[in-house]
């Protein structure tokens, strides 16, 4: 897969349309975008904070999987502990726009899960 197969996959994963909202979503500029793909490569420590960011956990993999997290089957002690490691995680590499989508996505659910 080219790169910029892979950074069309996460836009499309992420509902977005162009490498500029892709870059607000990452905290980062649309040029370094530009860069990675005339590269052909993005940086690993790129790909480590798109692989936490946006894959590495259940809120996450709900908000790109489109996934319903309503009834995730977690216990309230698992709960904690997933709740610690996403905080954890995201005071290292989040970012508000990436917050601004959660939040988003969350408001979604909510209104399925009240339709229901």
């Amino acid at each position: 897969m080219t790169v910029r197969e892979e950074l069309d996959d996460l836009k499309f994963r992420l509902r977005l349309k162009t490498d500029e909202e892709l870059a607000v979503a990452l905290n980062t500029s649309k040029g370094s975008i530009d860069r990675w793909i005339s590269r052909k490569d993005i940086p690993q420590k790129w790909r480590r904070i798109i692989e936490l960011q946006f894959k590495g956990s259940n809120i996450i993999n709900s908000q790109i999987g489109n996934q319903n997290t309503q009834n995730s089957g977690m216990g309230e002690f698992d709960r904690n502990g997933a709740w610690k490691e996403f905080m954890d995680l995201f005071n290292e590499f989040g970012s508000n726009a990436m917050l601004k989508k959660f939040i988003e996505r969350l408001k979604e659910e909510k209104e399925k899960f009240a339709k229901e």
